[in-house]
């Protein structure tokens, strides 16, 4: 993670400072998955990869992250009924690196859960 408050901010793990003044931002978000890929495309970008490889890296990460992702629905989905900490818990359990919120988020747009309580989701169909 890299603190971006200051002008030139430092990575916690090296201590590397980075003068970030007239740079371009490709990413901003709290999620390090998603910041790992954009890093990944403009690593390519840089190294000047064809447009294939680039959209082939883009297409590889999605499909490894609705894999893991869906590896954590399917658990849930043994159950009738289920919380946030039950979604906290299989992420953890299956090593899948997405948010509780990410999963969630994924459900509804798909029309797969409904909120019968604040906090509690039941499947649909």
């Amino acid at each position: 993670m890299v603190e971006t408050s200051t002008q030139r901010p430092r990575c916690r793990a090296c201590g590397t400072a980075f003068e970030i003044l007239g740079r371009k931002a490709y990413y901003q978000g709290d999620d390090p998955e998603e910041a790992r890929r954009v890093a990944g495309r403009v690593a390519l970008q840089v190294a000047g990869a064809g447009i294939e490889a680039i959209a082939e890296s883009t297409a590889a990460a999605e499909a490894e992250r609705r894999a893991s992702v869906e590896d954590v629905v399917e658990a849930l989905h043994r159950r009738n009924e289920f919380v946030a900490a039950d979604i906290e818990y299989e992420l953890g359990r299956l090593r899948v690196t997405a948010s509780v919120d990410r999963v969630l988020e994924r459900l509804r747009a798909e029309n797969r859960v409904f909120e019968p309580r604040p906090g509690r989701f039941r499947w649909l169909g």
